[in-house]
């Protein structure tokens, strides 16, 4: 499983605890996270990636508005984050929790209370992030010619240079998208990134052999930085016998 996490706040000690605690956690669950710093809430607010993240860890004294006004402002926006504050003061942890902050952390935060906030809130990241995603098919162009090519039919992506290529059973397609772009678009419960540039369609993976992944006729690599969070969705998701395109 792969988290798309911001953290807002202008404490850069602060923000670099944050992304140890983090690490360590990954280290031991499986679970990837991957961080977008902000260190006001202007700049947040004006992120193209906004609706995509799924964890948003806010401090309360931002150098513009407040963190408790941001979360009255992002009640208006369409964005399924999962949020911990974490600030100095304790005054304000009724009013966060009213705005339905998940976690409410007092700095400096100990990697015991981060993890054990993590823990708490992860199945409700897994599940905003499976609910909240459904894309069925992706617009290609092919020799001029625009058309809808349905996810079903997809085995994997795969960057190369500045593309991304799209492997199909029988065909190779060639696209502008991204794998950010992708992994943000794609529901998680079916693709699975397995390494930096390259994200398989589950429903066509037949085997596991060491770090290698069995994709349809393919064998893809898992990257060492990958494995963990291979094995974690394997055990959400035992392999089963794919369909046919």
């Amino acid at each position: 499983m792969t988290v798309e996490v911001a953290i807002v706040d202008d404490d850069n000690i602060h923000i670099s605890m944050i992304k140890r605690h983090l690490k360590e956690f990954d280290k031991s669950s499986g679970i990837l996270f991957h961080t977008s710093v902000f260190h006001c809430a202007t700049d947040f607010l004006e992120d193209a990636m906004l609706p995509s993240f799924q964890l948003l860890i806010l401090g309360v004294d931002l150098p513009d508005i407040s963190g408790i006004d941001l979360l009255k402002q992002l009640e208006y926006i369409d964005t399924e984050c999962i949020t911990i504050i974490t600030t100095n003061h304790k005054e304000f942890a009724l009013e966060a929790y009213k705005c339905h902050v998940q976690a409410y952390l007092l700095k400096p935060v100990l990697q015991a209370d981060f993890h054990s906030a993590l823990n708490r809130i992860i199945p409700a990241v897994y599940a905003k992030s499976y609910l909240s995603k459904g894309t069925d098919a992706l617009s290609i162009r092919r020799n001029g010619v625009d058309f809808q090519l349905p996810l079903s039919q997809v085995l994997y992506f795969e960057k190369y240079r500045n593309k991304v290529s799209i492997f199909t059973d029988t065909t190779c397609y060639q696209s502008y998208y991204t794998i950010r772009k992708l992994r943000n678009m794609l529901n998680q419960n079916q693709f699975v990134q397995i390494h930096q540039g390259c994200i398989v369609n589950w429903d066509y993976v037949t085997g596991l052999e060491g770090h290698y992944l069995i994709v349809g006729k393919h064998k893809l690599i898992i990257s060492n930085s990958y494995f963990r969070s291979v094995l974690f969705h394997l055990q959400m998701h035992p392999i089963k016998t794919p369909q046919k395109p």
